[in-house]
């Protein structure tokens, strides 16, 4: 497919670009740990090119015809629910960049421990000629400690992300019903299958904008 033929020619010129790098370039980065940075890095290219250049129209689609959707049937209730349009954009937003920090991290956190693995493989006969094997074994959970502390603290923060945004999709269920009961029914004479079919059709809809920033 293109996503891996995109991949094929990035991992290409990313090690071409590693053999033209000046000594200054080795002295400020591990050798051990540049299959991993390689890996690391055309895998994002990867998920750029491939899932998430889809996604990006089929969250617009979805957008789109559940909020076309509801105005059509019913245009109060519709803004009514769009009214959490803001706040799920900033959530969104919030939850974009954790995810970015933790894609621009992992690297960070797992190259020191990478570059051990690729010391002890590269000299495995020395390490079992001198009984190394506990000290490398400790030396490799020492490099993942700050990878563990860094996962804790990154889920952390996407557990309070998720936390509030399925806080505002109850708020917005509770507006929009009740609103729905109120004013469309009561008043307007609507019946409940419209008020369900609008909330759902605007509520299913704005969930792109999250799926989008994931």
């Amino acid at each position: 497919s293109s996503g891996i033929k995109a991949m094929r020619r990035a991992r290409n010129e990313y090690i071409e670009a590693i053999l033209r790098s000046d000594m200054e370039w080795y002295d400020l980065n591990d050798p051990a740990t540049l299959p991993s940075m390689v890996q690391t890095h055309v895998n994002l290219i990867g998920d750029a090119v491939q899932d998430k250049f889809g996604r990006i129209f089929l969250c617009a689609g979805q957008v789109l015809t559940g909020i076309i959707l509801g105005l059509v049937k019913d245009w109060k209730l519709a803004l009514v629910t769009c009214s959490i349009v803001p706040v799920m954009a900033l959530i969104g937003n919030e939850m974009a960049k954790a995810i970015a920090a933790t894609n621009s991290q992992n690297h960070t956190w797992y190259a020191k421990a990478a570059g051990v693995v690729e010391e002890v493989l590269l000299a495995y006969r020395t390490v079992v000629a001198f009984g190394g094997e506990e000290h490398e074994v400790e030396r490799y959970k020492s490099a993942l400690e700050p990878a563990y502390a860094g996962g804790v603290k990154i889920s952390f923060w996407l557990g309070n992300i998720m936390g509030c945004l399925f806080g505002i999709f109850g708020i917005s269920y509770a507006l929009g019903l009740w609103f729905g009961g109120e004013f469309l029914v009561k008043q307007d004479g609507e019946s409940a299958g419209t008020v369900l079919t609008v909330f759902f059709s605007v509520i299913i809809g704005l969930s792109g904008l999250t799926d989008l920033a994931v």
